[in-house]
């Protein structure tokens, strides 16, 4: 073993404390536009001077050992975080995916898997590293109770102008939680806005430290009006960082800047994006500090610093004001590491039983989204896994889709049928599954709209959702339209949304399917409804919105009774009931845009005001016929397969019968076939409204038409469509049969059959239980009819599955004994 000599170990310590010793205190600017903790440090520690001593004492001694710290090992330090959201009225009450959202960014950000981190400039890339830390939401507050880790606060005179004052509104034991608090404003010291500001380790009490931050700068989406790396920013300086023009220029790398030395120091913060810019140029003087001492024929070589030239302003740096950042150096890395080592309290809040504590140390729930509710069929949705945390294996679940049994952290699958669908994940970490089932997960609507009469809703029947209704809780408190079945318009049956305990601001959404307005030349919407306020100053409002393009977009058209809904009056004890007489029934001409369309959708948002309950009832679409009829397909231009067509319309109202004529010229000067049809119903499915053209002519184009004729009286006729018949069909048409999966006997008492038709090729079986658990497999591929032996497994419903890899079927079973 080789021992330094007294002298080197002497002289080593000299240089070093000669170097502490130089470094003076630390003082702070008090200008805290856009970040507030300089100012909000300094002011603290000129109300304690004797905490800015010892703060500058550890302060130094946590850098000069991260200076002689390599950059990140294997370690990694788990945080578990709380977000306390104080907010007035709801106005800042962001919901829990805006939350989420922000934890996300500042995890990519730390890691460095930010989409942006390949914008870091090539002089940089070689300083640039993830920090080894994960930000996770508690599953467990402090009384050992599940948690999303979000506390909500109504306290409107604790979220505007604040400062540490909001943090006594609530608070959880920072030795277990790292606190966020969320608020609609901060106080600035200098007349600037303050977006957040942070607490540096060692620089207070304890029971303040964390961040606080506006609403609007936390994460991306929902109030977000920023890019969410604030939240990155501040929470450097929770682990120790400094900014990267604290101490502005200088000869010695070590207390100029951000007294980190591979990163460069900047004189004064800026913000706008300069990668010309250098307001610093004395880099490389001074900023390489080697000891080289030999002992017993070694060389033992101290390096602080890699910077060997004057570089420009690192303004990617997260810990600059400039909104390109994008990157940590590996010094500053090393700072963080070295901060979360030296406090005992972050080390506890770090450990392993801390995390086991709090609920984020392994898989603990599974959960996912889809990024639409809604869809039409034939279009992809795509389903993403928000499970918390740390799974390694997914099996889906997904009833009516295909695939529908997918693998895999994310997966798009498509829905052939209408229906309202659910969906479930099973998520397994290899010791731990966690499995979340959604019923009635997603509205799956027909392309071309349900038949018109079908809008008409009394709710009578009690069945809410369904696959014509559904609702959306947009504000995620947990309350959203349910159906009531007490009081109605015209019966017992109503949708009501409980809005008596609902806070202002709060959305809530009633959507319909898509239904074919095309028969109308216009239509109106009509429905009953029933309100009341708590006090007459409340005003809760209901905006009605069409769509077309099922659920991409929506138009607003109308607001309802815009400044007064409520139909009753005010009651603000209890929970309003309508009486009979506190209905009022309302109409609206739909947009010609929504009253001609084949899919349009009806969507109503109820917006709270703080008043009480609200109830609709009897929605209902009514129309003026058009005097000819819509002409369904072929479609104009469509190419027709066979040697025959079905000339398929929409029906009329008023009509006795159809006349239909089909010509090889578009002016039907020379009429090819013609023919007329009964009138049975204005059901578009009726045999009243298709009729078949037999023995048409390879190649050539038809041109075709139809009108209404009541008591032998013609109307006009519709609009004239062409179609071709295909040039590659031949006399002897062919029939394929589609590739299927047959099972039987269904239900089975212990063999079960499977046989494959319309294709010879072979696969492997495999049986699941509906957690997705392999509970059967076969051990050589099979075709045409094979047989398996269930009577093993339990009594329930199981999945069968044939597989190879071109092709996949799944087919659900039941197994009673």
């Amino acid at each position: 073993m080789k021992v330094l000599n007294a002298s080197f170990s002497t002289l080593l310590v000299v240089i070093c404390s000669s170097i502490m010793a130089q470094a003076p205190l630390k003082y702070f600017n008090t200008n805290d536009t856009h970040c507030g903790t300089d100012a909000y440090t300094e002011e603290y520690f000129q109300a304690h001077p004797e905490k800015r001593i010892e703060f500058s004492d550890n302060s130094r001694a946590i850098f000069e050992r991260a200076r002689h710290t390599s950059a990140r090992g294997n370690e990694k330090f788990i945080i578990p975080v709380v977000v306390h959201i104080v907010h007035d009225n709801g106005l800042g009450n962001i919901d829990l995916e805006q939350v989420q959202d922000a934890i996300d960014i500042l995890n990519e950000d730390y890691e460095r898997f930010n989409a942006d981190a390949n914008e870091t400039r090539e002089e940089f890339k070689p300083f640039a590293l993830g920090a080894p830390f994960e930000f996770r939401l508690a599953r467990f507050d402090p009384n050992g109770d599940p948690t999303d880790g979000v506390v909500r606060i109504n306290n409107p005179s604790k979220t505007y102008n604040m400062r540490n004052d909001v943090k006594s509104v609530s608070y959880w034991n920072s030795r277990y939680y790292f606190n966020m608090w969320l608020v609609n404003s901060i106080q600035s010291s200098s007349g600037g806005t303050v977006l957040g500001y942070a607490q540096f380790p060692g620089s207070g009490s304890w029971s303040t430290y964390g961040l606080v931050m506006r609403h609007d700068q936390f994460g991306r989406i929902g109030t977000s009006v920023a890019d969410g790396r604030t939240l990155t920013h501040e929470m450097g300086h929770c682990l120790g960082l400094y900014h990267t023009f604290q101490s502005g220029c200088g000869t010695r790398c070590y207390d100029r800047g951000d007294e980190i030395c591979d990163t460069p120091p900047s004189s004064s913060p800026t913000y706008n994006c300069n990668f010309n810019q250098n307001t610093c140029s004395t880099d490389e003087n001074g900023n390489k500090i080697d000891f080289v001492v030999g002992v017993g024929g070694d060389t033992i070589r101290v390096d602080t610093i890699e910077l060997e030239k004057d570089y420009p302003d690192q303004i990617e740096n997260y810990m600059s004001y400039d909104a390109c950042q994008n990157m940590f150096t590996r010094g500053q890395v090393n700072v963080m590491l070295e901060v979360v080592k030296s406090y005992s309290r972050l080390e506890d809040l770090t450990s392993d039983n801390n995390l086991d504590a709090t609920g984020v140390s392994q898989l603990y729930s599974a959960d996912f989204e889809a990024d639409r509710l809604m869809v039409c069929t034939g279009e992809e949705v795509k389903y993403k896994d928000k499970s918390a945390y740390g799974p390694e294996s997914w099996f889906w679940v997904l009833a009516g889709a295909t695939p529908e049994m997918p693998t895999g952290e994310s997966v798009s699958v498509k829905y052939k049928s209408p229906g309202l669908y659910s969906a479930r994940l099973s998520v397994s970490n290899g010791l731990i599954t966690k499995i979340k089932n959604k019923d009635n997960f997603i509205m799956v609507n027909p392309k071309d709209g349900y038949f018109f009469p079908d809008f008409e809703a009394d709710f009578e029947d009690g069945l809410f959702p369904s696959a014509k209704w559904i609702a959306e809780d947009a504000d995620l408190d947990g309350v959203t339209w349910e159906m009531n079945s007490q009081v109605g318009s015209s019966g017992t049956h109503s949708m009501k949304l409980n809005n008596f305990n609902s806070t202002q601001g709060d959305l809530d959404i009633l959507y319909s399917s898509t239904y074919d307005l095309s028969v109308f030349q216009s239509a109106e919407l009509s429905f009953s409804y029933a309100s009341a306020e708590k006090f007459v100053s409340n005003n809760d409002r209901l905006i009605v919105s069409y769509s077309t393009d099922c659920g991409e977009n929506w138009n607003s058209f109308w607001n309802v009774n815009t400044n007064n809904l409520a139909t009753a009056s005010p009651v603000s004890g209890s929970e309003f009931v309508p009486s009979s007489s506190d209905w009022t029934n309302v109409s609206q001409s739909l947009p010609l845009a929504a009253a001609s369309s084949e899919d349009v959708q009806i969507r109503f948002s109820f917006i709270s005001g703080g008043g009480n309950n609200f109830y609709i009832d009897d929605i209902n679409i009514t129309g003026v016929w058009k005097g000819k009829p819509t002409l369904n397909s072929p479609e104009i231009g469509e190419e027709v397969d066979a040697f025959k067509a079905t000339l398929d319309w929409k029906s009329l109202d008023g009509v006795d019968e159809y006349e239909y004529q089909i010509s090889e010229t578009s002016d039907f000067s020379s009429i090819l076939k013609s023919g007329k049809k009964s009138f049975i119903g204005i059901s578009p499915d009726g045999l009243d409204t298709e009729v078949e053209i037999n023995s048409l002519d390879r190649g050539k184009l038809y041109f075709w038409r139809v009108r209404g004729l009541n008591a032998g009286t013609p109307a006009d006729w519709s609009d004239e469509w062409f179609f071709r018949i295909s040039q590659t069909v031949s006399q002897e048409e062919v029939f394929t049969i589609a590739p299927e999966m047959q099972v039987f006997p269904n239900p089975t008492s212990g063999l079960l059959n499977v046989r494959f038709v319309g294709t010879d090729e072979s696969f492997k079986l495999e049986v699941r239980d509906l957690s997705g658990r392999l509970v059967l497999a076969s051990s050589n591929e099979v075709s045409e009819t094979s047989s398996i032996d269930v009577s093993n497994l339990v009594e329930g419903v199981y999945l069968v599955s044939a597989s190879n890899s071109s092709s996949s079927f799944v087919k659900r079973f039941i197994l009673r004994k």
